[in-house]
């Protein structure tokens, strides 16, 4: 069962990969018609996704009771938050990293409090 487990694994993590660079070249093409230089959107997608990859790593590094539940409600909290600063206003993109690992630890933080887990994992 852990060998069909991690092959399960590397199916999803292949797919969201996908998704995720699918998601980078929408976001990309609908910005076509700005005003902005080509690295200056290129590096605000790349920050739209780095912030909740970092909040995420720092959720497994200093909350210590966080399970993959919390640190995944906080990372699609967080990539809610960061499409919508991104289309709806006129933050910068150096900020986007520090929102985005910001609101992954904080919904993480919360989800550890309000969704106890009793699982243990190997």
């Amino acid at each position: 069962t852990r060998v069909r487990d991690d092959a399960a694994a590397m199916r999803l993590s292949r797919i969201l990969t996908v998704v995720a660079g699918l998601a980078q070249i929408a976001v990309g093409v609908a910005m076509q018609q700005s005003q902005r230089s080509a690295l200056n959107i290129a590096l605000s997608i790349a920050s739209l996704i780095n912030g909740p990859i970092l909040g995420v790593f720092l959720v497994g590094a200093f909350i210590k009771n966080a399970k993959e539940i919390h640190a995944l409600a906080g990372m699609i909290a967080s990539v809610g938050v960061m499409i919508y600063i991104l289309l709806g206003t006129s933050i910068a993109w150096p900020w986007y990293a520090l929102i985005g690992s910001s609101v992954t630890v904080t919904v993480a933080l919360i989800a550890t409090i309000v969704v106890r887990t009793n699982e243990v994992l190997d």
